[in-house]
């Protein structure tokens, strides 16, 4: 519908499409849980979204933004995770880096 209403140069239109539809995309992402990882306070070695995605994704670490948008009702800033919380980690949607 996005596009359809953007080659009408609908673009309001257009635009509030595009965002119902991540709307969506995020609320189904948010539903689709393999795993969860709690998060842990280590002060030498304190855990991050990055090395999370690390952990879960095989050394895929630029993967963290996927479990940011899943757990992105719980964090507000992906800078400031706490100790356990716990993370839905959504399965990877391609097994090659």
């Amino acid at each position: 519908m996005a596009e359809e209403a953007y080659q009408k140069e609908e673009y309001l239109d257009a635009q509030a499409y595009a965002r119902r539809a991540i709307q969506l995309a995020d609320q189904l992402l948010a539903e689709q849980v393999d795993k969860t990882y709690t998060v842990i306070l280590d002060p030498a070695d304190r855990d991050c979204l990055w090395k999370i995605s690390g952990k879960m994704y095989d050394n895929r670490t630029w993967m963290w933004p996927i479990i940011w948008r899943a757990n992105k009702f719980q964090i507000v800033d992906p800078d400031l995770i706490y100790p356990d919380q716990v993370l839905k980690i959504p399965p990877a949607l391609d097994k090659e880096p």
